[in-house]
């Protein structure tokens, strides 16, 4: 019987080695996540794909459900600082202020510009940073197993190290996993993304506890 094989994911390439992109810290993100620059590079392109949408619906939450709009901006402004963006982030921050004070008028007004700041910065991510490329799937061998990734993935959130973690999620995605582990999977994504480790290694530790 012919194995299986997992769907082909993409790959972002290196960028080059002078690249400026404008509203980025790009010596800080790197500075982050060990000078690896493909690794950047794919950051910067899971951001610019997630990211427009957001910031498309935030003024329109900041006034029609403020509660809701506090949670998206406190995780709007973690990721804006940790990707370098840091004239986006202080406006993040600054939102993120008048929502708890509950000023309305003056939050709307502050979300406008940052949800076309963040839109221009998407925009300029895709027209700057090298295509994705497509990879070819890796699966873990019969030696280490699925476990053992997540075992490394588990030590390396607690640790903070970037590059590994996103290295150890992308290789999850390309091997069949069960349908529970799947759905954690799902869940880790978007808070390995904004670089919430803490949060994901809860999780994760959560679940392996009750799995």
């Amino acid at each position: 019987m012919p194995a299986k094989t997992a769907p082909v994911s993409a790959e972002s390439a290196s960028p080059p080695a002078d690249i400026r992109i404008s509203g980025l810290d790009i010596d800080a993100l790197l500075s982050r996540i060990q000078n690896d620059r493909a690794l950047m590079c794919k950051i910067l392109h899971d951001f610019a794909r997630t990211h427009e949408q957001v910031a498309s619906r935030l003024p329109l939450l900041v006034t029609s459900d403020p509660r809701a709009a506090r949670t998206v901006v406190h995780e709007l402004r973690g990721t804006l600082g940790n990707i370098g963006a840091n004239d986006l982030f202080t406006q993040a921050a600054e939102l993120s202020r008048a929502l708890r004070e509950t000023r309305t008028d003056d939050a709307l007004n502050i979300a406008i510009p940052l949800a076309e700041g963040i839109r221009a910065l998407c925009r300029t991510l895709e027209r700057t940073l090298p295509a994705a490329q497509p990879r070819a799937p890796t699966a873990p061998s019969a030696s280490s197993g699925v476990d053992d990734h997540w075992r490394a993935l588990a030590q390396h959130l607690e640790t903070g190290r970037a590059r590994e973690v996103h290295r150890i999620v992308d290789s999850l995605r390309d091997v069949a996993l069960a349908p529970a582990q799947r759905r954690l999977l799902e869940q880790l994504t978007p808070l390995v993304a904004a670089y919430r480790f803490r949060e994901a290694s809860a999780l994760l530790a959560a679940e392996r506890k009750s799995g």
